[in-house]
């Protein structure tokens, strides 16, 4: 479902299947517009798009975001959603079947919700440059076994690890700030770098 102008995409229908390309002309991804697409797998964006809103991708299949080369804002690797001009992670694929990720370097944040439910992955590298990890990040990310937080972090955000039942072990400065309910449920080691 697009406005009338063919600028926006207000909804993507939850049952259709496979790949998707966004038409070129489109300007902004209204929130959750893609909210429960179970069975969509890979999706791809136009050189027109500005703007996706929040709660990004709910779609349990999705392996792969592409995204035009000439695109001024958003690149992706490897089927990773990546901000160009703030150097943040936007969305992680919750259907990858990958235990391992390494952010790459250079990145700054972890957008609200990129990995939100990513229940493969049991170990997440994260580079030294990050600075900031904000709402939900890593919510729900049910496989998480042990993560390492950057000395330079300076926050996470609210529910960051909320739901991350199989996390054991947080290793963190004591200068990072933390949002309300960061590890929410969590009851493994907290080890400290200083």
């Amino acid at each position: 479902m697009f406005d009338k102008a063919m600028t926006t995409l207000i909804w993507y229908p939850g049952g259709k299947k496979g790949k998707y390309t966004v038409p070129n002309g489109i300007i902004s991804i209204r929130s959750k517009a893609f909210n429960d697409c179970m069975e969509l797998t890979e999706i791809s964006f136009p050189q027109s798009l500005l703007h996706i809103g929040s709660w990004h991708f709910n779609c349990e299949k999705l392996v792969n975001i592409a995204v035009n080369n000439l695109h001024p804002d958003y690149y992706s690797i490897d089927g990773v959603l990546f901000n160009k001009r703030e150097h943040w992670l936007v969305e992680y694929p919750k259907g990858r079947a990958d235990a391992n990720y390494i952010v790459p370097d250079r990145i700054l944040g972890i957008s609200p919700q990129a990995f939100y439910g990513c229940k493969q992955l049991v170990n997440i590298d994260l580079p030294e440059s990050l600075e900031y990890i904000v709402d939900q990040a890593f919510a729900k990310c049910e496989g998480l076994k042990e993560i390492t937080l950057p000395l330079a972090l300076n926050y996470i955000g609210e529910r960051a690890f909320m739901g991350c039942s199989a996390l054991e072990k947080i290793v963190l400065s004591r200068r990072t700030r933390i949002g309300l309910h960061a590890f929410e449920g969590f009851s493994g080691e907290f080890v400290y770098l200083d």
